[in-house]
């Protein structure tokens, strides 16, 4: 995935080059779950949740619940099967600039041990988007705790 992402020439934009998107008109999208968009998030950031919490109860959901559960997760995820529908709604056209983020925002940068980076789910959602032929997507480097950490504004549920 992260190679197919540097070739795509995928942009990690900093906070600053997102406060300026959004002053513009910019779409931000916060692809995170509800639980942690209504915690804090960007102000003017869009909901479209790449993931959510794992929905019905077939025999292979309660063996995925069962494996989160055996690492302590007790609110496992999975794949938003209705993403590309909200996310095709927010932003109908494909070759519009989006920004999109989730909590660390990944790295393609080799890190530490890895040559491909860390990775993250605004990327993995990035790499979904430019593969359906979404030409100008973009992450925060950083994610939500990068733009927390510069002492930009935040906004919470209401």
């Amino acid at each position: 995935m992260s190679t197919s992402l540097r070739k795509s020439g995928l942009k990690m934009v900093s906070p600053q080059e997102v406060a300026f998107a959004l002053k513009r008109g910019g779409k931000v999208i916060d692809i995170r779950p509800q639980v942690e968009y209504s915690g804090g998030r960007i102000p003017g950031a869009v909901s479209i949740k790449f993931f959510r919490l794992i929905e019905g109860w077939g025999l292979m959901k309660i063996a995925r619940r069962g494996v989160y559960a055996f690492f302590g997760i007790l609110n496992g995820t999975e794949f938003n099967d209705r993403f590309f529908d909200e996310f095709e709604t927010e932003v109908p056209r494909k070759n519009e600039t989006v920004i999109l983020y989730c909590n660390i925002g990944g790295t393609l940068d080799p890190t530490g041990p890895s040559e491909f980076g860390q990775q993250s789910r605004s990327l993995s959602a990035a790499y979904e988007l430019l593969r359906a032929g979404y030409k100008n997507v973009q992450v925060l480097k950083g994610g939500y705790n990068e733009w927390k950490k510069s002492g930009r504004d935040i906004e919470f549920e209401e």
